[in-house]
């Protein structure tokens, strides 16, 4: 930014909403907390197996009966 009796710094920026990023990221991570809970009052098992790549997810819990 310029006038005529002094020359001020020139600066660039930008911005960017991220408030629907952030709401989303909030909402996941209640709903993990939600299944969380509900595995745990419950005495409830989970398990995910990719078919892809094999790979198997057990909830912990669950493996200690």
């Amino acid at each position: 930014m310029r006038d005529e009796k002094r020359v001020v710094t020139d600066f660039v920026g930008s911005m960017l909403d991220v408030s629907s990023r952030v709401d989303a990221d909030r909402a996941l991570r209640q709903s993990e907390q939600r299944l969380q809970l509900a595995l745990f009052g419950g005495s409830l098992g989970l398990w995910d197996w990719c078919w892809k790549d094999g790979a198997l997810a057990v909830n912990a819990r669950w493996m200690e009966r």
